[in-house]
């Protein structure tokens, strides 16, 4: 594989909670596909079952995986397919990556950290914020306001190009119902 055809991704999958106990298996068909097209995976997490912020088809738990992989857009392709005709599969979300991510993610870090009985770490100041994760729940709760909207700019002292960054990883995790839409999906 050429590295110009090759782009990395960050795919997380939200898998129905029956299939909980065939997670295993689910992992290797997907690794499975992305070696055989010739891909890399980088990352593999396995958040575990947990609560939506809102239901997805009537489904209030699911089953979340993350992986970070290296592909053409033809594996990238066939995978999107398997994930669109299994029903197993809730929902995904396909992010493009500038580079390889390695590192455990954001809501990793804070399942170890809830598991351990741990209290949340302290975060910087907005303002030196460089990357924005859609997975980091912490962070993103201090911009989004009790019925549900992203607190302004003007009252969180970001800056336009972090509030941006933010607006966007709020979406994002709104869509994987790590966050809920509005104060009605309590």
């Amino acid at each position: 594989m050429s590295t110009q055809e090759s782009r990395h991704y960050e795919v997380v999958c939200l898998v129905h909670p029956d299939q909980s106990e065939h997670i295993d298996s689910l992992i290797e068909h997907q690794k499975n596909l992305i070696v055989e097209g010739g891909g890399v995976v980088h990352r593999l997490e396995n958040w575990g079952r947990r609560h939506l912020a809102y239901s997805i088809n009537n489904v209030h738990k699911a089953h979340y995986l993350l992986l970070n992989i290296e592909c053409d857009i033809a594996v990238l392709e066939s995978l999107e397919k398997w994930f669109k005709f299994n029903d197993a599969v809730l929902r995904k979300l396909v992010v493009l990556k500038k580079s390889a991510v390695t590192s455990n993610s954001a809501m990793y870090d804070a399942i170890k950290r809830e598991e351990k009985g741990e209290k949340n770490k302290a975060r910087i100041d907005s303002n030196k914020v460089t990357e924005v994760s859609y997975n980091d729940l912490d962070f993103l709760g201090k911009y989004i306001m009790e019925n549900g909207r992203i607190i302004p700019a003007r009252i969180s002292g970001a800056k336009a190009s972090v509030q941006r960054k933010i607006a966007h990883a709020v979406k994002l995790a709104r869509y994987i119902s790590l966050l809920p839409y509005c104060d009605r999906h309590k």
